[in-house]
């Protein structure tokens, strides 16, 4: 056989792994570390050293893998009868392709493509017209359906010029590329919450439920604040919640479900438990959580806004999220969630948030172990937050770089789940509100302070602490609170 160069798992058709210790191809033990770099996609798996020396092409791999499948005894009866029935089956198929085609077809045509565009001409809404002469004529010549995105009639601001344009043409986007009224716009994609990367019912460690609160200072810092601390809303902008949780019941203030426009904010799928424990880290009643608190439950109240369906949502509902909990009295806001594309709603309705509306944004950095971009956490106008472990050691999967902005405890948090539950979950989404809760106290301490001098605080007063990667300081609340006095 001629040589080839070795193709990886994805190029060669799934073949090969790294994770068993065993080469796929001829089952043998690959304990000795042979790898081959693949030349399609640049990725290293591993190989015996038998199959390294002779390397294989992709068409060898794949007539390997269709002699084994045909030795299986179901897979030979079935291609038997098809041999028998070549006629008949072939009939099928064809009904089947059919179906397919139809059915995809009609799919696409009842799942139009919904755009957030920002325009050079402030819109002047009418009756399904926004007086911008070239969207005006796509929505009378197509049935295209054009809204005001933020409710901002007649406002000459970034915000006041964003709208939403759904359209089955698949033409559309080149329309809106070439439209030279139009300065941005960005498609309805989705962006995901933080997954959490481990779930554990217990610790070998001592203090188990609370070991976060005691690295951070947060009993010492309550003490400190005593009676004087003020009331400060925060909202968490995420999944639904659970409203009804008797940990956190007390310390909620009403919000709003932007998936459903809805002023009920509950979760509302079986996996919706993420806003839940997030929450529960900033506010959790220790009467009814065995022990544990949140780490501001003294003067933080909640306002929860849905912006993910389960696990997912739109960039258009996020930043919607943004503008109506800023709009709505939240002076704080959370958000556990990001993707790597940056996006210029989201970023426009960031901005807005700090900038007009004097709101601090805090962010989870990602699970990726990587320095990667990442959003909204790296926009300039966000603290970015990384997590740490038990050690007080950078977690390892969180993410990090230069402009992470602090760190906080994110592995194996106890904290509030749905149905009156209570559980451990781990990820940087688990370090942001411990964050969000520390900006809480200090604005309870200080409610003159400005967003910018609350981040200013929390960058430079934490705790140098071991890293092997650059991050923030990790939070201490007692510090924090020094530092207030001295303002």
């Amino acid at each position: 056989m001629e040589k080839q160069e070795t193709l990886c798992k994805g190029c060669a058709d799934k073949m090969y792994t790294d994770q068993t210790g065993v080469c796929k191809l001829c089952k043998a033990e690959t304990s000795s570390g042979s790898f081959k770099i693949c030349k399609s996609c640049s990725n290293r798996w591993k190989l015996c050293q038998a199959c390294l020396a002779s390397t294989w092409d992709l068409k060898g791999l794949l007539a390997k893998s269709l002699d084994d499948f045909k030795k299986n005894p179901r897979v030979a009866a079935a291609l038997d009868w098809l041999d028998k029935n070549l006629l008949l089956a072939s009939v099928a198929l064809l009904a089947l392709a059919g179906t397919l085609y139809f059915g995809s077809a009609l799919l696409q045509k009842s799942s139009p493509a919904t755009y957030s565009v920002k325009l050079k001409k402030v819109p002047q809404f009418g009756s399904n017209t926004v007086g911008v002469n070239s969207i005006d004529d796509l929505i009378r010549k197509h049935d295209s359906k054009a809204s005001d995105l933020f409710l901002r009639h007649n406002d000459d601001t970034d915000l006041g010029r964003w709208i939403s344009i759904s359209d089955d043409d698949e033409d559309l986007g080149q329309f809106l590329e070439d439209n030279e009224e139009i300065i941005v716009f960005v498609r309805q994609d989705t962006i995901r919450l933080i997954d959490p990367v481990e779930v554990k019912v217990g610790r070998g460690i001592k203090n188990p439920k609370t070991w976060n609160l005691d690295i951070i200072r947060a009993a010492e810092a309550h003490k400190m604040l005593g009676n004087a601390g003020r009331t400060v809303i925060g909202a968490v902008i995420d999944t639904g919640m659970d409203l009804d949780h008797p940990a956190l019941k007390d310390r909620l203030v009403p919000g709003r479900d932007i998936v459903r426009n809805t002023d009920d904010p509950r979760n509302r799928t079986p996996g919706e438990m993420h806003a839940t424990h997030v929450a529960s880290t900033g506010i959790m009643d220790p009467k009814h959580s065995g022990g544990a608190y949140g780490v501001a439950y003294p003067v933080l109240k909640i306002m929860p806004v849905r912006v993910l369906d389960g696990h997912s949502g739109s960039y258009q509902n996020i930043a919607k999220g943004i503008v109506w909990a800023a709009d709505h009295g939240a002076e704080i806001i959370n958000m556990s969630l990001g993707g790597t594309y940056s996006n210029a709603l989201l970023h426009d309705a960031v901005k807005y948030a700090v900038n007009e509306k004097k709101v601090l944004i805090i962010a989870a950095k990602g699970n990726s172990n990587t320095s990667s971009r990442h959003y909204p956490s790296d926009y300039p106008e966000v603290l970015s937050v990384t997590a740490t472990d038990d050690w007080d050691q950078r977690a390892s999967f969180s993410n990090y770089g230069k402009n992470s902005g602090a760190a906080a405890p994110g592995k194996d948090i106890y904290g509030a789940l749905p149905g009156g539950r209570f559980g451990y979950l781990s990820g940087t989404s688990m370090a942001s509100p411990h964050v969000f809760a520390a900006a809480a106290i200090i604005k309870a301490r200080n409610p003159n302070l400005t967003p910018a001098e609350i981040r200013a605080i929390i960058e430079r007063h934490g705790d140098r602490i071991k890293t092997d990667r650059p991050i923030g300081l990790r939070i201490n609340l007692a510090n924090f609170l020094k530092a207030v006095e001295k303002k």
